[in-house]
């Protein structure tokens, strides 16, 4: 059987090993958030959310928006689970980001080279109308 091997400095304590054990490497992959980090960009007219979420088909990729949050979820699925050791992560994944007013029905994503890259233009901001008191 392999095991991953950590380079530890000479003076580590019982404290850092026993934060190692529980906070380990497995911890730190399955979590969703290392499924898919986002970066986000935002200019005058329009919010851009890119996602790095390599070996997927876009098929299984869903992207939601409901009340301000953008809703990023989907599936990278093992086909051979005879693995003696695995690094590669696989799993569900869900990321939701508050993008505030956006006009999703003007959105478009494009998912190339293992990034879904995701344009959601601004609502036009409304201005304060005043009511006559009668």
């Amino acid at each position: 059987m392999l095991i991953p091997v950590k380079q530890k400095d000479i003076s580590s304590n019982l404290l850092d090993n026993l934060f190692d054990t529980f906070f380990n490497d497995r911890y730190l992959l399955h979590n969703s958030a290392n499924l898919a980090p986002i970066d986000i960009k935002e200019d005058d007219q329009q919010i851009t959310v890119n996602t790095e979420i390599p070996g997927l088909d876009k098929k299984d990729i869903q992207v939601e928006h409901h009340d301000r949050i953008l809703t990023i979820t989907g599936e990278k699925k093992v086909e051979n689970k005879d693995y003696t050791y695995r690094e590669i992560v696989s799993g569900k994944f869900s990321r939701s980001v508050n993008v505030g007013d956006v006009v999703f029905e003007n959105a478009q994503a494009e998912y190339k080279d293992g990034i879904l890259s995701i344009k959601l233009p601004k609502q036009a901001k409304q201005q304060a109308h005043r009511l006559e008191i009668q």
